[in-house]
């Protein structure tokens, strides 16, 4: 089988594009001090992101990296030329940070030891679900691509 139509793959991106740009304007979770629980504040995707990208490798968190192989992954679908491997190494990529991330119900910020951030909003959900589905994509992209031999050419005797 050969692989999906371009208009297919070009569909999937801006969809996959569209939930992950989503999950970055919803609620990513609630913040709140250790010792005054009742003072909570809502932290959007755009902050979660961003501390996420500074303060991850501190708590080994590096579902930032997601961030940057989605979109990649999705533009490297569009195009003819990366071989097979190069979507199943995405796809796995995307899986296992997915997975991280699924298993998070809350973590300590980096800039104040009492701040804690219970995650679960509707950001968080449409990230995970955007991650998942890219991983997913990028493998379906990645097994039905044909690897072509040196050797094939076409009727008029040019290599393919």
């Amino acid at each position: 089988m050969d692989k999906p139509p371009r208009w297919l793959r070009i569909a999937v991106a801006l969809a996959l594009l569209a939930i992950w740009a989503a999950a970055f304007f919803l609620p990513f979770g609630e913040s709140y001090d250790i010792d005054i629980p009742s003072t909570r504040q809502t932290i959007s995707g755009v902050n979660a992101t961003l501390g996420s990208v500074f303060f991850g490798n501190i708590y080994e968190r590096f579902a930032w990296l997601g961030n940057v192989l989605l979109p990649l992954g999705l533009c490297l679908a569009l195009v003819k030329t990366p071989p097979r491997w190069t979507f199943l190494a995405l796809a796995v990529a995307l899986a296992a940070i997915a997975a991280g991330a699924f298993g998070w119900r809350d973590y300590g910020m980096a800039w104040s030891i009492d701040d804690i951030v219970e995650v679960g909003g509707g950001g968080y959900r449409l990230w995970v679900a955007a991650m998942f589905g890219g991983a997913i994509w990028l493998a379906i992209v990645g097994a039905l691509r044909r690897t072509r031999l040196r050797t094939e050419t076409d009727p008029a005797g040019n290599r393919l």
